[in-house]
C-alpha cells in the first residue's frame, strides 16, 4: 500500500511537472509574427498555483527522500516583470551607445509593414521618435510614431535576424525586456529569447548600419541611450509658440528681402509687385488658439494658404478661404532684421520666392529653408513708417540750413559732386556725380517744408532732386524733376548727420532707401540712385556753402619774411614748387624735394588785410582754382587779381608756423599726398607751414638769361667771339655756347653773382654805360646783384647799384644792344633764367685754351701718321687743329681730327698721370672716349680710361709747340677749354676740284648740273644752284673719238629712252642735243651683258657712253631742263 501510494504521489508529481514546464517548451519554440499563434501567456499558470504545486512536489519529495534540487532559470515573464519600472512610457529617441550622435532610425521615413531599420545620425524628425509603452505583462512594446511596431522579422531569435517593423500582432517577437544599464543606457532583451538582444551590426554606428537581433554580449553595440523626443508637430508647436515674441499681431506690409517689391493679393493669387509706401497692400497678422499665426489679407476673409494642404517643394502659396487648417498656420521668426516664414504643415518648409528671383510678378510656394534671401521678408507698418519718417524729418531740420550749396559725395577731398547731366534744365534729366567745375549744374538749393523735409533745388534748371516714379526699389534712377507739391515724397529728403560732417540722405519713399553713388565708383559721370544703407563713403554727402562765410583779415605778421621757401611743418626737405618750373597761367603747385630753384622761392606781399604768395619763378601767386568752395581744390598758379580767390589771412601757430586760410573759399592751404590743395579745417591734411627766408635768391648753374617779356630771345656773346670785349646783345635763341652761361655766387657778398660765358670762360662785365665779357677779374664791374619782383629778376651792377641791365630801347630783337641803364621798373630790365646744359652736340670743332683762345689742339706737322703728337699751336685754320665729335650712348664722346680721320688717343692706353696725348687709328677703345663737362673756367676732357685723369696743356703755356699730356685733374687753367664751332671740307682731287671751280659759274633750269670733261673723259653730277653747286658724283666715261667727237657747249636734256642699236645694243640714253645722248656702254643684243667695255678714253661716236648703272641713274633722277656742259 505504501508503495502504491508512493507511485501515485510521484506519477501525480510528473504530470504537474509537465503541465508546469509547458509554458517554458511554448516559450523556446514559439512562431510568432507574420505566423503568429496563440499567446502562451492564456496557458500560463498563475503565481499561488505554481507555489501550490511546487509545495506538493516538496511535501512529495519529503515523503520519499532528502535531496535539495538545484534553482530553476528565471522565465522572460519573471524578467520583465523584474524590470517593468526601468524605462518609463513615453516618446524617446534611441542613440546608439557606440555613437550617440546616430540613433535608431525608419528610412526614408516610411513606416510600412517588413521596414528593416537603421542607424541615421539625429534629425528630429518623426522617423526618429519612438512611442514605448508597457503591456499586461511587463514587456515593452516600441512603436514607431510613423506608424507600425519594433519586431523581430520571422519571429525567429537568431544571430543577424534583422529588426523590422511590422503591423502590431501582439506576439513575443513584438515585446521587449528594457534593462537599465549601471550608465543609465538600456539593453533591449528580446521576448522570443531573453539570450538575445537589439544589436548594431559590426558595432559600428553610421549613416545605414543595420539594426538586428544578436546574442547578447554586453558591448554598446546592444547598448542604447534613450532621451525624450517629441514628433514633429509637437517641435512645430514648441517653435510656434517660442516665437510668439517675435512679432507683434498687427497690419502690416510684406516686403521681399530687398525692400523693392511688395506682396500682392490679385484673384486669390499672390505676387510682388514695386513697392511705393502710398499704395501698398497689407496684410493682418493674427495669432490662433494653438499658437501660429494666420496672414490674410487686409479687410477681405482670405488667407495666406497653401494650396491643398500639400508642404512639397513647390508648392504654390495663395489666399483662400479660412478653414483653421495648418495649411494655414504660420510661424514668423527673426530672421536678422527680416523674418522667414515657416509653414505649420512641416517646420523644414518655408514661404519662398521662387527661383530666388526676386522682381515684379514674382509669386511665393513652399520650400526647403536654405536661408537665402528668397525665404527673408519684411513686415512693415506703412503709419508707423511714415511716423517715424516724419520724426525723423523733424528732429534733422536743422542739420542742412536753408541756402545754395555744392554736394560733395564720398571721402574728403574727393571732389565729386552732385551734378546734373549735360547741365540739362529737362525733367528727367539724370543727375550723376562730376568733378567738381563750379558750374550752375552743380549747385543745389535747399528749402524746408513745415515738417522739415529737404527739398533740393538745382539753381541753373530750377528742377528739384526726384527718386524716379516714387519707386522704392534698389537701383531707382535719381534726377532732376518739376516740383509736384508738397504730398510728392519721392522729391523730399531728409538729412542724417554721419557725426564727421557730413550726412546721409534718406529718401521719405521707404525708411531703407538712401541716396547712393552707384556701386561706389567715384568717378565723374557715375550715376546716384537709391539704395539700401550699408555705410559705405557712396553713400556719404557733404553739403558745402556755395558762399562761405567771410574770412577775417589779419595784421601784416609776414612783413619781415623776404623771399623764401616754404616748407610743411612736419617735413622741411620738401617745398611749395611750381611744377616744371612752369611760367604759365595754371601751373600746377605741388611740394618737391628742395632744390633751390626760383620754382621753390616765395613772398608773402600784404594786401589789404590779406596776403599773396608770389613765385619768384614766374611771377605769379597762388590761385585756389576757380575759386572752388569744395574741398581738394587745385592750387596753381596765376596772374595777380583782384579775386579773393588769391588772398589769404594768415594764422600765427603756437610752434612758429602758419596757417593760411584762403578769402574766397574759407579753405585753408594744404598738402594733399603731395599736391597743394585748398582743404576744409579738420581734413586729414598737412594745414600749417614754416618760413626758411634765403639771403642768396638765385642757384648755382648754367642758364640762358632771356627778357621776361619775350622768351624766344637771349643773351648772346656776338659772334660767339672769345675775345675779351666782345658785345654781348640779344639774339633769337639757337642753343650755341654764345647764350650759355654760368651762374656763380660771389664769395662774401649777399646775393650777389658773376656770369661766365661757356663760349670763352670771359664774364658778363659792365664797361662805360655797355655790356660785353672780359676776361675773369675779382672786380664789382663783373658782378651783378639780384632784384626779384612780379615781372621777373632785375640784375643790378654791384659796382653801381643804380644801374640795371638793360635791352637797349627795350627792343626785344636780334642783335638788339645790351646795356647799363638806370633802374627803371621796365620790361628791358626784368629777365629771367632758364636752365640748360653745357652738352656739346656732335659737329666739328676748335678745342681752344680757356686762358688763351687764340690756342688750340693740333696734329703736329698736319701728320695723317698713328702715333703723331698732338700740341697746342696758334690757330691756322687748318685740317690739323678741326676735330670731328661724335657722342656715345654713355655719354663720352669720340674726338677724332678732320684732316686724318684718326682719334684723340691716350698712348699705349696707359691711364697714368704724364701720359701723353697722340692720334691713333679709330678703334673705339677707352682710351679714345673722352667725357665732357664745364666746369668754372671752362671744360674738363676727362678720359674714360680713369675719370680722375683729363687732358693738361705742359705748365697752361700756350706757345706754339706745347705739349699737351693726361694729368691728374687739379682745376686749374691749364686743364680747362672753350670750343669754338667751324667746318671742314675735306680736299678734292685736282681734277675734282677743276670741275667743281667751272661749274660754280653755270646757271640751270633744275636742281642739278652735268659737265664733262672730254679731255679727261670725265662726268660730274652737281646738285645746287649757281656759286653753290656740289659735287654729286664723279664718274669716268668715253666720249666721241677724235674722227666723231663729242659735241661741246651748254645744252640742256630734253629727251630719253630705254635703249636703241642695231647688232647691239645701248641701254638708258638721255638726249641732251641732236643724237648726241648719254647712254651705256654697248652690249650683246637684248643683254646687259657688256660688249665694248673701254672707258677712260675716247671710243665712242659722239655720244657720251657710261657704264648701265650710271646711264639709268642719270635717265631715273635727272630731270629734263637739266644744263648739260661739255668741254
Amino acid at each position: 500500500m505504501g508503495n502504491r501510494k508512493a507511485m501515485f504521489a510521484s506519477v501525480f508529481i510528473l504530470l504537474l511537472l509537465g503541465i508546469c514546464l509547458v509554458p517554458a517548451f511554448a516559450e523556446d519554440g514559439v512562431t510568432t509574427g507574420q505566423d503568429a499563434i496563440d499567446s502562451m501567456a492564456a496557458g500560463r499558470l498563475n503565481e499561488s498555483e505554481l507555489v501550490t504545486n511546487e509545495a506538493m512536489s516538496v511535501d512529495s519529495a519529503s515523503d520519499s527522500t532528502d535531496a535539495v534540487k538545484p534553482e530553476k532559470p528565471k522565465s522572460v515573464y519573471d524578467l520583465a516583470s523584474e524590470h517593468v519600472v526601468d524605462l518609463a512610457d513615453g516618446l524617446y529617441a534611441f542613440g546608439s551607445s557606440a555613437n550617440s550622435g546616430f540613433v535608431l532610425d525608419v528610412p526614408g521615413g516610411t513606416a510600412s509593414a517588413g521596414r528593416k531599420l537603421q542607424l541615421f545620425s539625429g534629425n528630429k524628425t518623426n522617423a526618429q521618435v519612438w512611442r514605448v509603452s508597457h503591456d499586461q505583462n511587463g514587456f515593452v512594446v516600441i512603436a514607431s510614431v510613423k506608424g507600425c511596431t519594433l519586431d523581430v522579422s520571422g519571429g525567429n531569435a537568431s544571430n543577424g535576424n534583422p529588426v523590422q517593423l511590422w503591423s502590431d500582432n501582439g506576439t513575443l517577437a513584438q515585446r521587449w525586456i528594457a534593462i537599465k544599464e549601471a550608465d543609465g543606457s538600456y539593453t533591449f532583451i528580446s521576448a522570443l529569447n531573453q539570450s538575445f538582444a537589439i544589436d548594431v551590426a559590426g558595432g559600428v554606428a553610421a549613416n545605414g548600419s543595420t539594426v538586428q537581433l544578436y546574442e547578447a554580449n554586453g558591448t554598446a553595440a546592444q547598448r542604447w541611450v534613450l532621451t525624450p523626443a517629441k514628433t514633429e508637430q509637437q517641435q512645430l508647436d514648441d517653435r510656434a509658440e517660442a516665437h510668439l515674441a517675435d512679432f507683434p499681431d498687427g497690419t502690416y506690409a510684406m516686403l521681399a528681402s530687398n525692400d523693392s517689391f511688395a506682396l500682392k493679393p490679385a484673384s486669390g493669387s499672390l505676387s510682388f509687385d514695386t513697392f511705393a509706401c502710398s499704395c501698398i497692400q497689407t496684410f493682418d497678422v493674427s495669432t490662433t488658439s494653438d499658437g501660429y499665426r494666420t496672414i490674410a489679407i487686409h479687410g477681405a476673409g482670405t488667407v495666406l494658404d497653401a494650396t491643398g494642404g500639400n508642404d512639397a517643394n513647390g508648392t504654390k502659396l495663395q489666399t483662400y478661404a479660412a478653414n483653421g487648417t495648418k495649411a494655414q498656420k504660420w510661424i514668423i521668426e527673426k530672421d536678422g532684421e527680416r523674418y522667414r516664414i515657416v509653414s505649420g504643415l512641416n517646420g523644414q518648409k518655408v514661404a519662398d520666392i521662387p527661383g530666388g528671383s526676386i522682381v515684379s510678378g514674382a509669386g511665393l510656394q513652399l520650400y526647403s529653408a536654405n536661408g537665402t534671401a528668397a525665404q527673408s521678408f519684411c513686415f512693415i507698418d506703412p503709419t508707423v513708417v511714415r511716423s517715424d519718417l516724419d520724426r525723423l524729418a523733424s528732429d534733422n531740420r536743422e542739420v542742412v540750413k536753408d541756402g545754395d550749396y555744392a554736394i560733395a559725395a564720398g571721402p574728403d577731398l574727393s571732389r565729386m559732386v552732385l551734378d546734373v547731366a549735360g547741365g540739362s534744365t529737362s525733367s528727367g534729366a539724370n543727375v550723376q556725380i562730376y568733378q567738381s567745375n563750379t558750374t550752375a549744374a552743380q549747385r543745389w538749393r535747399v528749402s524746408h517744408d513745415d515738417d522739415g523735409y529737404l527739398t533740393i533745388t538745382n539753381v541753373k534748371s530750377g528742377k528739384v532732386l526726384d527718386a524716379s516714379a516714387g519707386s522704392t526699389s534698389l537701383g531707382t534712377n535719381v534726377q532732376q524733376y518739376a516740383a509736384c507739391g508738397d504730398a510728392n515724397y519721392a522729391q523730399k529728403w531728409i538729412a542724417v548727420p554721419n557725426g564727421d560732417g557730413s550726412v546721409r540722405l534718406l529718401s521719405p519713399v521707404w525708411q531703407q532707401r538712401i541716396l547712393d553713388v552707384a556701386g561706389g565708383s567715384l568717378n565723374s559721370q557715375t550715376n546716384v540712385q537709391l539704395y539700401a544703407p550699408n555705410g559705405t563713403a557712396a553713400q556719404r554727402f557733404t553739403f558745402i556753402a556755395a558762399s562761405p562765410a567771410s574770412v577775417n583779415p589779419c595784421d601784416d605778421i609776414l612783413k619781415d619774411k623776404g623771399w623764401s621757401v616754404i616748407s610743411p611743418s612736419s617735413n622741411g626737405s620738401v617745398a611749395f614748387d611750381v611744377a616744371g618750373g612752369s611760367l604759365k597761367n595754371g601751373g600746377n603747385v605741388q611740394t618737391y624735394s628742395c632744390n633751390g630753384t626760383l620754382s621753390q622761392l616765395f613772398e608773402a606781399e600784404y594786401r589789404d588785410g590779406y596776403y599773396v604768395l608770389r613765385n619768384a619763378g614766374s611771377g605769379k601767386v597762388l590761385d585756389v582754382a576757380a575759386g572752388d568752395v569744395v574741398p581738394g581744390t587745385n592750387v596753381q598758379q596765376w596772374d595777380e587779381s583782384p579775386n579773393d580767390n588769391q588772398l589769404f589771412s594768415v594764422i600765427a601757430n603756437e610752434d612758429g608756423s602758419y596757417s593760411f586760410i584762403n578769402k574766397g573759399t574759407g579753405l585753408m592751404l594744404a598738402v594733399s599726398g603731395s599736391n597743394l590743395v585748398a582743404a576744409a579745417p579738420g581734413d586729414s591734411v598737412q594745414t600749417s607751414f614754416v618760413f626758411a627766408e634765403q639771403e642768396d635768391l638765385l642757384s648755382e648753374g648754367l642758364y640762358e638769361i632771356y627778357p621776361s617779356a619775350n622768351s624766344s630771345h637771349v643773351l648772346d656773346v656776338a659772334s660767339a667771339s672769345a675775345d675779351s670785349g666782345a658785345n654781348v646783345q640779344l639774339y633769337s635763341n639757337n642753343g650755341s655756347f654764345a647764350q650759355k652761361w654760368l651762374l656763380k655766387k660771389v664769395d662774401g657778398a649777399k646775393n650777389t653773382y658773376t656770369f661766365e660765358s661757356v663760349c670763352s670762360t670771359n664774364r658778363l662785365a659792365v664797361s662805360g654805360t655797355n655790356v660785353c665779357t672780359m676776361a675773369p677779374a675779382d672786380v664789382k664791374a663783373q658782378q651783378w646783384v639780384a632784384r626779384i619782383d612780379s615781372n621777373g629778376i632785375e640784375f643790378l651792377s654791384a659796382d653801381d647799384q643804380g644801374l640795371s641791365l638793360d635791352v637797349k630801347g627795350g627792343n626785344f630783337a636780334s642783335t638788339s644792344n645790351v646795356q647799363v641803364h638806370s633802374s627803371n621798373g621796365s620790361a628791358a630790365q626784368r629777365f629771367r633764367l632758364r636752365a640748360t646744359s653745357a652738352t656739346i652736340d656732335n659737329g666739328t670743332y676748335f678745342i681752344r685754351m680757356a686762358s688763351h683762345a687764340g690756342s688750340v689742339l693740333d696734329v703736329s706737322g698736319g701728320s695723317y701718321s698713328d702715333g703723331a703728337n698732338v700740341q697746342i699751336w696758334q690757330n691756322n685754320d687748318s685740317g690739323a687743329q678741326k676735330w670731328n665729335f661724335s657722342c656715345n650712348g654713355d655719354g663720352s664722346c669720340n674726338i677724332v681730327n678732320a684732316a686724318s680721320g684718326k682719334a684723340l688717343d691716350v698712348k699705349d692706353g696707359a691711364a697714368s698721370s704724364g701720359t701723353n696725348i697722340q692720334q691713333w687709328s679709330r678703334d673705339g677703345s677707352a682710351a679714345q672716349r673722352w667725357f665732357i663737362d664745364y666746369v668754372p673756367g671752362g671744360f674738363k676732357l676727362s678720359s674714360a680710361l680713369n675719370g680722375a685723369l683729363v687732358i693738361d696743356v705742359s705748365g697752361g703755356d700756350s706757345a706754339n709747340g706745347t705739349n699737351v699730356a693726361l694729368h691728374a685733374s687739379n682745376d686749374s687753367r691749364a686743364q680747362r677749354f672753350t670750343f669754338g664751332a667751324t667746318t671742314y671740307v675735306q680736299p678734292l682731287p685736282a681734277d675734282q676740284q677743276a670741275m667743281y671751280n667751272r661749274a660754280q659759274w653755270y646757271n640751270s633750269n633744275t636742281e642739278w648740273l652735268i659737265l664733262t670733261d672730254t679731255g679727261g673723259c670725265r662726268t660730274g653730277i652737281f646738285r645746287g644752284s649757281r656759286g653753290n653747286w656740289r659735287l654729286w658724283s664723279f664718274w669716268q666715261c668715253a666720249p666721241g673719238k677724235n674722227g666723231s667727237p663729242t659735241v661741246l657747249g651748254e645744252f640742256s636734256v630734253y629727251g630719253k629712252g630705254i635703249s636703241f642699236g642695231h647688232g647691239y645694243t645701248c641701254w638708258y640714253y638721255t638726249q641732251f642735243y641732236g643724237d648726241y645722248l648719254f647712254h651705256s656702254q654697248p652690249c650683246y643684243t637684248g643683254t646687259f651683258n657688256v660688249k665694248d667695255h673701254t672707258m677712260g678714253r675716247r671710243a665712242s661716236a659722239g655720244c657720251i657712253r657710261l657704264t648701265t648703272d650710271h646711264a639709268k641713274w642719270i635717265y631715273d633722277n635727272i630731270p629734263y631742263g637739266t644744263k648739260v656742259v661739255n668741254y
